[in-house]
C-alpha cells in the first residue's frame, strides 16, 4: 500500500490523473450486482420511507427542522429530491439509489488499488459487493451507502492530489451521516502531524466551505430546531440494541474479510486510512446507539486492507504466493457463505410487497383525513396514495418521542381532534395475548381506545414478528 507522501509525489507519471484502466472485470462485477438487485427489487419497510417523504416535502418548498423533523443534515434528502423527476411515477426506483451507490463505491475501490499498483485491484468490486453486509444493507434506503460513497471518493481524490475537492467529498460524507466525521478528520490531523501544512489547509478549506454552504443558511432560518434535531436528539435518545451482539453478528458474517484485513491494517499503520479506520472503530464502540447498518461504512476499509495484504504476499513470490492463493480462496468461501445466508433467509425480510394495495385502498377511504402512523409504513403509503401526512410527521421513530423531541400525548390529542387515518405495522395474535402491539411508541393507547377503530386490515409481508398492516380511523367524538 503506497504511503501518502509517495502517492502525492508519484502523480506526475505521464498519465492523466483521471485515466481509467481498461479492465472489464470490475465493471462487469458492478453491473451484475445492479442487475441481481434490480431483479429482486421490492418496496421495503424502514426509515427510508420517511426519507422519501422528506425529500418530497423538500421539493414542495418545505424546510427541514422548521416544517418537518429531520434528524440528519439534509444531503441525503437533497439527493433524493434531485432524483424525484426520474422516479415520480416509479417510487420503487428509489430503492436503486443504495444499490448504485454501492456499485460506484466498489468501482472506486478498484481505481484506488489499481493506481497503487495492486495486483488484485480487479477483485475489489467482487470482494465488496458480494459480502453479506453490502448485500443486506443495500436493500434499504438508510444513507450509509451515500456517506460511504462520498468517503471513498474522497480517498480517490486524496490519492490524486485534489485536496480541496477531497474536503468537499469528506464534508458531504459527514453531512449525510455525522458518524463519519472522525474518519474524515483524521486525514487533516495527520497532514498537520507530518507538517504538510498546505495540504491540511486545502483540506480544511474545502471542508469548511462545503459545511458553510449547506449549514449556515439553515442555521439562519432554523437555528434552534436544527440543533435539537441534528445534535441533542442523538444525545438524549435511549440506547438501542446491544452493540456487542451487533459486532458479534458482523464478525460472524465477515470473518474472511476481517481476517485478511488485520495484516493489511498493520502494514498500513502509518497511513491516514488505517488511522481513520481505528478512530472510527473506537468511536462506534463508544457510540450510544449502534446499528448493524452503520457497519457497512467499514467495508471499503476492509477491502483495501485485505487486498493490500494479498498483494504484499503475491509480490514476495515463492511460497508466499501460496498464502496469497489461500487468502483469495478464503475470500471466495466467505462470499459464498454470505451469498447463501443472504439469499436463503435475510433477503426475504422487511418486504412491503403489498404497499400498492394498501395505498390504493387508503386512497379510496371516504374522509379526507391526513395520514399518520409508523414511519416505516405511512410515508410510503402517503406517496403512493397522494394523501398528506398529518403536520408533516413522516418521521415517527420512537426514539424521537423517547428523547423528548416529540410529545406523544400532545401529538395524539391533536391528531384525533383533527381526524386522521392511523397506519400501523402491528403484531396481532389474540391466541398468544398480542393485541395490536406496535403503535404504542408513537400514538397514545388511550386515544386509540376512545377515538380509533379499524377500517382496513392487510397481511404483513415482512416475514418478521409483525403480521398485520392496519388502518384505523381516529376522530375525537367529543
Amino acid at each position: 500500500m503506497r504511503p501518502d507522501s509517495q502517492s502525492v509525489a508519484q502523480l506526475d507519471d505521464g498519465r492523466s490523473r483521471w485515466e481509467f484502466p481498461v479492465d472489464v472485470r470490475p465493471l462487469m462485477a458492478c453491473l451484475i450486482f445492479i442487475a441481481v438487485k434490480l431483479a429482486t427489487l421490492d418496496y421495503r419497510f424502514g426509515d427510508g420511507n420517511a426519507y422519501l417523504y422528506d425529500a418530497y416535502l423538500l421539493t414542495q418548498g418545505a424546510l427541514p427542522y422548521r416544517d418537518f423533523l429531520h434528524a440528519d443534515f439534509p444531503i441525503q434528502i437533497g439527493i433524493l429530491a434531485f432524483l424525484r423527476p426520474f422516479f415520480t411515477n416509479w417510487v420503487m426506483g428509489y430503492h436503486l439509489v443504495p444499490v448504485v451507490a454501492e456499485a460506484i463505491t466498489a468501482y472506486l475501490l478498484f481505481l484506488i488499488l489499481k493506481r497503487r499498483g495492486n495486483a488484485f485491484a480487479w477483485l475489489a468490486p467482487v470482494a465488496h459487493l458480494w459480502t453479506f453486509t453490502v448485500l443486506s444493507t443495500s436493500d434499504f434506503i438508510t444513507g450509509v451507502q451515500i456517506t460511504t460513497l462520498f468517503t471513498v471518493f474522497g480517498w480517490y481524490l486524496y490519492d490524486l492530489g485534489y485536496t480541496k475537492i477531497t474536503g468537499v467529498a469528506f464534508a458531504l460524507s459527514f453531512l449525510t451521516k455525522m458518524y463519519t466525521l472522525p474518519a474524515a478528520a483524521v486525514f487533516g490531523i495527520l497532514d498537520l502531524w507530518h507538517r504538510r501544512f498546505r495540504r491540511a489547509l486545502q483540506l480544511l478549506a474545502g471542508t469548511l466551505t462545503t459545511v458553510a454552504v449547506v449549514v449556515i443558511p439553515l442555521l439562519v432560518v432554523t437555528y434552534e430546531p436544527m440543533l435539537e434535531q441534528t445534535f441533542w436528539l442523538h444525545f438524549k435518545r435511549p440506547a438501542g440494541l446491544d452493540k456487542h451482539e451487533i459486532l458479534r453478528f458482523f464478525l460472524a458474517k465477515e470473518w474472511a474479510l476481517v481476517t485478511l484485513a488485520i495484516p493489511g491494517l498493520w502494514m498500513a499503520r502509518k497511513e491516514a486510512q488505517a488511522w481513520s479506520f481505528v478512530v472510527t472503530a473506537l468511536f462506534f464502540l463508544l457510540f450510544r446507539d449502534l446499528y448493524f447498518v452503520y457497519l457497512d461504512f467499514f467495508m471499503p476499509f476492509l477491502v483495501i486492507f485485505s487486498l493490500s495484504a494479498l498483494d504484499f504476499l503475491w509480490h514476495k513470490k515463492g511460497n508466499f504466493r501460496l498464502f496469497a492463493a489461500g487468502g483469495i480462496a478464503t475470500l471466495a468461501i466467505g462470499n459464498v457463505v454470505s451469498d447463501y445466508s443472504y439469499f436463503n433467509y435475510f433477503q426475504k425480510l422487511g418486504h412491503f410487497s403489498n404497499a400498492q394495495d394498501v395505498a390504493s385502498a387508503v386512497k379510496e377511504l371516504p374522509d379526507k383525513f391526513d395520514l399518520y402512523g409508523s414511519h416505516e409504513v405511512t410515508p410510503l403509503v402517503a406517496l403512493l396514495s397522494g394523501r398528506n401526512i398529518f403536520h408533516n410527521h413522516a418521521d415517527t421513530n420512537t426514539q424521537a418521542f423517547a428523547a423528548g423531541t416529540l410529545d406523544r400525548a400532545q401529538l395524539s390529542e391533536a391528531a384525533v381532534r383533527a381526524g386522521i387515518y392511523l397506519i400501523a405495522r402491528i403484531t396481532h395474535l389474540p391466541e398468544q395475548g398480542y393485541l395490536d402491539v406496535g403503535y404504542q411508541g408513537y400514538f397514545s393507547p388511550e386515544r386509540m381506545q376512545d377515538s380509533c377503530k379499524r377500517v382496513l386490515t392487510f397481511p404483513s409481508t415482512s416475514n418478521e414478528i409483525d403480521n398485520q398492516i392496519v388502518v384505523y380511523r381516529c376522530k375525537n367524538q367529543g
